[in-house]
């Protein structure tokens, strides 16, 4: 790993670079809607974390009423909005 060095007059850009996530389809979901996400079942686990992280970091603080529920399905899992 490089030294970090402290620098001055460094101007900010005006540019921001925002990952979007696979998974921020899931935050546009109406009640009822689902979506299956497929993936190993090795990497179900992790994969259905990221999106839990992602529906509460972004999606349950725009809109605090949404809820969803997870299960695993054969080939991934499965996302419902269900309120």
């Amino acid at each position: 790993m490089s030294k970090l060095k402290i620098e001055d007059g460094i101007p900010i850009s005006d540019k921001l670079f925002v990952r979007r996530s696979k998974y921020s389809i899931m935050t546009k979901m109406k009640v009822g809607q689902s979506v299956f996400v497929e993936c190993s079942k090795s990497e179900a686990k992790s994969e259905s974390s990221k999106c839990r992280s992602l529906i509460n970091s972004y999606g349950i603080k725009q809109n605090p009423i949404h809820k969803y529920s997870f299960r695993t399905v054969d080939g991934g899992f499965r996302v419902w909005r269900i309120k």
